[in-house]
């Protein structure tokens, strides 16, 4: 089961976080049982660590992670031969492909070839633009795997944007780059000595149903997390609870606002027409005119539009 507690202020939600631990610890039967905590960052974890202090008296027994750590770890869990992929490996991995020559010479890497030699054929210029882009495609695509899953399964399969004139072909060379490394016969299948190899959106199904030891698992201080890790902590919370605990600047709820393109659509599906005042053109009493939001409007939640 999953809790979630929102807040505006940090130190609500560490006084919920101690709330709870207090509670789970007066229940453990094992008082040295530790707690499980997951934060987005190290200043998040020193902050959460003094506040337990002062709050309980001690900061013990805690057992503080970072999101990627905790995916690294579920998939040891679910199977000893297994290994997350990560954007260090994956770097690493580019960092080998761009030096390649006889590999980068497939027509389809041109573009590539051509930023590499931008600044010149000296080995010093060209070895900076290799490290430059080489961690530059490791984060694209890691954002790629941990926000759009569904893009990076498409890949396996074929281009999502084949024949489009202004992404088509950066798509092509990045999925060629991609599947050197993850593909069948790519780089890291060569490497893993026959373990599985797991990407970020292939652990939610990994780890579905399998029970997990331990108690309640605590993720606080996140403000934004992609939606891999939302399914990551879905199946988490089919075996254990997962309490999250998480900044929200308003009462209301985000997910339920509409925005300007939803709008938009259902507006479009009625037989109605969406009235955005333009910045181009001013209107009588205000530039963007007197209701720029459609804060007159019946519809729920419009001012945090």
């Amino acid at each position: 089961m999953i809790h979630v507690t929102y807040s505006n202020r940090t130190e609500e939600l560490l006084g919920a976080l101690v709330s709870a631990i207090r509670e789970e610890r007066a229940l453990a039967p094992d008082p040295f049982e530790s707690v499980r905590l997951v934060v987005p960052n190290r200043n998040i974890e020193i902050y959460v660590k003094h506040g337990l202090a002062a709050s309980l008296g001690i900061a013990a027994n805690l057992e503080i992670t970072f999101l990627q750590r905790l995916a690294s770890r579920l998939v040891a869990d679910a199977d000893p031969n297994a290994r997350l992929v990560d954007a260090r490996q994956i770097e690493g991995h580019l960092l080998a492909l761009l030096h390649d020559d006889a590999f980068l010479q497939a027509p389809i890497f041109t573009p590539v070839r051509d930023y590499l030699l931008g600044a010149g054929a000296r080995p010093d210029a060209v070895d900076r633009r290799r490290s430059a882009l080489a961690a530059e495609l490791a984060r694209l695509y890691e954002e790629y795997a941990a926000s759009r899953p569904e893009l990076m399964s498409a890949w396996r399969d074929g281009l999502t944007l084949a024949g489009d004139p202004l992404y088509g072909d950066t798509e092509a060379w990045q999925r060629a780059l991609w599947l050197g490394i993850v593909g069948p016969a790519g780089r890291l299948a060569r490497a893993s000595g026959g373990g599985p190899l797991v990407t970020l959106p292939e652990l939610a199904r990994l780890i579905a149903d399998r029970p997990f030891g331990g108690g309640t698992l605590h993720v606080f201080g996140v403000s934004y997390v992609a939606r891999a890790y939302h399914q990551v902590l879905a199946a988490l919370s089919r075996t254990r609870t997962v309490r999250v605990y998480t900044l929200n600047p308003c009462r209301e709820f985000w997910e339920d606002v509409e925005s300007v393109p939803e709008l938009r659509q259902r507006l479009r599906r009625e037989g109605r027409k969406a009235a955005f005042p333009s910045r181009a053109q001013p209107q009588a009493g205000f530039f963007l005119g007197d209701d720029p939001y459609q804060l007159e409007s019946n519809d729920e939640n419009l001012a945090l539009r």
